[in-house]
């Protein structure tokens, strides 16, 4: 698993989550989890941009970790 950090992911019904994000990936590319960024983290690639995701909202938000 691998981690990259997004400005924002778009998911596939249309919604935006804004970030900046840190999205943690299994070896396929799906999201297995992900969270906002705080700070920087070690070993997260900084892609930028959108993340464009097959996930739905609701989905997405399943995999959020939070990190309070």
């Amino acid at each position: 698993m691998h981690s990259q950090a997004y400005h924002r992911i778009h998911t596939s019904d249309e919604h935006f989550l804004e970030g900046p994000v840190s999205v943690h990936l299994d070896a396929e590319g799906n999201i297995c989890q992900w969270h906002k960024l705080r700070e920087e983290e070690p070993f997260t690639a900084w892609v930028g941009g959108e993340l464009k995701t097959n996930c739905s909202y609701r989905q997405l938000l399943s995999l959020e970790v939070k990190t309070d």
